[in-house]
């Protein structure tokens, strides 16, 4: 039940992602297993995160958190929740109290810069980015794809600041993370070497943005 819930996620079916999360839930809660219960509420809160159900998310969240108050995964998805719903200061102090677990959590600095772009602070923001891309690029786990979904949450901030050229000089630097056969001097990613991407996708979608 527990990877079939978690490829229901993956694919975007919430509701069957849902039951599937709920019912072992349920099992896990039978069996007393602390591991797998606090597993199965962390991906709960994703399901209920992505149907725009932050309410629900919070709330599941906090009873994970009665059961593993340190966890980071439960604390991640509970300051993203209270982020979407602009509650900022919630957000922020259980961003700085994961930073202050683990000063590595990449996810945090996300989260802090986006804080900071909700407040207009955008020299803020894009230190967050530059550190957590920092970290990423010294991991030996991380993929080209890890950083170049972090890249573009910088050009996001470039785009929020309106500072559209050196916002298209950075949109280069995706393209040659996720495509392979992408030359630098093209402007372009041509279509042959195009993949199915969700990140390539925001990507072509941004630059179209910058250059209007």
């Amino acid at each position: 039940l527990q990877p079939l819930g978690n490829l229901y996620l993956k694919i975007g079916d919430l509701n069957n992602a849902e039951k599937t999360i709920t019912k072992y839930l349920f099992l896990a809660e039978q069996a007393k297993n602390k591991n797998k219960i606090v597993s199965a509420i962390t991906n709960l809160s994703i399901a209920y995160h992505n149907q725009s159900n932050h309410k629900k998310a919070i709330e599941v969240l906090h009873k994970g958190l009665e059961i593993d108050a340190k966890n980071i995964n439960l604390l991640n998805n509970l300051a993203t929740n209270y982020l979407d719903t602009q509650n900022l200061d919630e957000a922020e102090g259980i961003a700085n109290k994961i930073l202050n677990t683990d000063p590595k959590q990449v996810n945090a600095y996300q989260i802090l810069s986006r804080i900071s772009l909700f407040k207009k602070d955008f020299q803020s923001a894009k230190n967050y980015i530059e550190t957590a891309k920092s970290i990423l690029i010294d991991q030996q786990q991380t993929s080209s794809r890890d950083i170049a979904k972090l890249q573009l949450s910088f050009i996001d901030i470039l785009v929020s600041q309106s500072a559209f050229r050196e916002a298209g000089l950075h949109i280069q630097e995706v393209y040659n993370l996720l495509l392979v056969e992408h030359h630098k001097e093209a402007q372009f990613p041509k279509k042959e070497n195009l993949i199915a991407d969700s990140i390539l996708l925001k990507t072509l979608d941004l630059h179209a943005y910058i250059l209007e």
